[in-house]
């Protein structure tokens, strides 16, 4: 997978493992749903943000899925306003 450093107003250390509700665009449509991101900090606000989502597409394998999330999206990310839902919110 490619590496993308954006500019993130949040530190990676305060993304990093937290759960994300995201509506962003993918290669068939919009994917929806709730993921943990995984920030990996660069210097700064600089950051590799991606969407870890954790699938299971048959009853006897799982399969984790990485989602690279580029500046523009990264300019989306916000605390969500129901915390009971994820700590923060993407939707592109």
């Amino acid at each position: 997978m490619s590496v993308s450093w954006v500019i993130s107003k949040f530190p990676a250390p305060d993304l990093h493992g937290q759960t994300v509700e995201f509506r962003v665009p993918g290669k068939h449509g919009i994917l929806h749903g709730i993921g943990t991101f995984k920030a990996r900090a660069l210097s700064g606000r600089r950051v590799v943000l991606r969407i870890l989502l954790q699938m299971q597409p048959g009853w006897a394998r799982k399969e984790d899925v990485l989602i690279l999330i580029p500046q523009d999206g990264c300019r989306n990310v916000e605390i969500h306003p129901d915390q009971s839902v994820a700590r923060y919110r993407l939707f592109m």
